[in-house]
């Protein structure tokens, strides 16, 4: 007796798997790395930059091999585990481009009230209004091209995919997500090194951001759609202001 075309399709898409489902007894030893790696290497590169009088606009190139380095990471400590990235980006669905919009307008949305909170923290009022140096037209398109897309995906698989579910195998879900999203805004220290009231600015604002990903992640349940959201808000937010300033 054969399986049927229906039965057979049905049998070759892959389960859906809550990635948000805590992961238990995750030792420290992996999950140090995890939290620590791309907020050094980001630090460290922002406060060379800044050291050497070079635009911090750099930092839209120079992320791209630290968002490489972070998904060889993340797939090192999940062969821990017998599986490996794939294993954590899959299974992609039809109407995954327009649920990861969705968490992209959501986030979007939060970036408006999240800015206006991070100002009162760091300025008592808004930022105040950057003023880009000359940019050459290249680093703007890799802005809006390479850029978004390697840092949804490498952010979203570091900090919501494993981090999030391990941490909260140790520490619990409420502090798994403070936690998670605490890290996930100290690596902003990179683009405001010597600016404290900057720094501050970015890491309270990249904090709200990360908890409305994390609730993104306890919704959607997979990391995909988060991905695709991220790259959206970075597109948005950071893209195309470098390209249309190029364009000046």
């Amino acid at each position: 007796m054969t399986d049927s075309p229906a039965s057979a399709s049905e049998g070759a898409r892959a389960p859906l798997v809550d990635a948000a489902t805590p992961v238990a007894s995750t030792p420290w030893s992996r999950l140090a790395p995890a939290m620590c790696a791309r907020p050094g290497l980001l630090i460290v590169l922002g406060v060379a930059l800044a050291a050497a009088g070079r635009p911090l606009l750099w930092m839209n190139v120079l992320i791209i091999p630290v968002d490489v380095v972070t998904l060889l990471l993340v797939h090192r400590l999940l062969r821990a585990e017998g599986r490996g990235l794939a294993d954590l980006l899959r299974p992609v669905r039809g109407g995954d481009l327009a649920r990861g919009l969705l968490c992209g307008l959501i986030v979007v949305l939060a970036w408006f009230p999240a800015s206006f909170i991070a100002g009162l923290v760091a300025y008592r009022g808004p930022m105040p209004t950057a003023a880009y140096q000359s940019v050459p037209l290249w680093i703007a398109l890799v802005g809006v091209t390479i850029m978004p897309v390697t840092i949804g995906l490498a952010e979203e698989a570091l900090y919501r995919g494993y981090l999030q579910p391990r941490l909260a195998g140790v520490l619990g879900q409420a502090r798994a997500v403070i936690a998670a999203s605490a890290f996930f805004a100290v690596q902003h220290i990179a683009f405001a090194p010597f600016d404290p009231r900057a720094m501050v600015f970015g890491i309270v604002r990249t904090f709200l951001a990360g908890l409305v990903f994390a609730g993104l992640l306890m919704w959607r349940k997979r990391v995909i759609p988060l991905a695709i959201g991220h790259w959206l808000l970075d597109l948005l937010g950071l893209g195309l202001p470098v390209l249309l300033w190029s364009l000046q």
